[in-house]
């Protein structure tokens, strides 16, 4: 499964990059939404973790972006954003966005993403139902 992670701080790109390594994950990485969406369109992402405060193009631009070259791809995507401003929290929840307040508890990203991977290799139904972001 491949995972890309935006987000203009290195730290944070590093961290979850490393974690996810550690679960088998094929990470990408890009630090603006630019470098997102020129990521996205040259690879088969299954799972897009981004931040809404991003240089260059920010996430909400990039995701819509993202959103309409996924629409061409057999392959579904999912797209969770991060922020940790309570504005642009309400501002995507109200767009009906999957969004998550930064800090976050990185275990509750990993039991998604292992969900989802064995989602893809099992079709079973998700033992991770109930967590939430």
């Amino acid at each position: 499964m491949k995972i890309l992670i935006v987000d203009d701080e290195p730290g944070i790109r590093e961290t979850l990059s490393a974690i996810f390594k550690e679960h088998g994950f094929d990470v990408l990485v890009a630090e603006n939404g630019k470098e997102a969406v020129q990521i996205f369109s040259e690879n088969d992402i299954d799972f897009v973790m981004m931040d809404i405060e991003l240089p260059e193009m920010d996430g909400l631009t990039a995701y819509q972006v993202i959103k309409k070259i996924a629409t061409n791809r057999i392959k579904k995507t999912r797209i969770l954003l991060m922020t940790g401003k309570s504005d642009r929290l309400e501002q995507a929840k109200k767009q009906g966005l999957e969004v998550i307040e930064k800090p976050f508890e990185v275990n509750k990203a990993i039991a998604l993403l292992l969900d989802l991977k064995n989602q893809k290799c099992n079709s079973k139904p998700s033992s991770y139902e109930n967590v939430k972001f």
